[in-house]
């Protein structure tokens, strides 16, 4: 405003605890919060901004496949 830099700004939500790199012009990679638990187990604590639950689900369920024969062989939410 006053002739002075612009400061770079990321976007930003309230409690969020993900992570949010900046990849482009105007675009940003938001990821949520996945923790190993051991060689065959992740918890998710939080999904990323404008992921939704039915959304992921769906995805997991994709990720499993119709005889468990994909990357993913069981997921369970709580």
């Amino acid at each position: 405003m006053r002739g002075e830099e612009q400061v770079p700004m990321l976007p930003w939500w309230r409690g969020f605890k993900g992570e949010i790199k900046k990849v482009g012009d105007n675009k940003f990679e938001i990821t949520g919060i996945i923790r190993k638990i051991n060689d065959t187990t992740v918890e998710v604590t939080e999904l990323p901004i404008h992921k939704w639950t039915q959304t992921y689900k769906a995805e997991l369920e994709a990720m499993v496949g119709e005889k468990s024969d994909g990357v993913i062989k069981v997921f369970v939410f709580l």
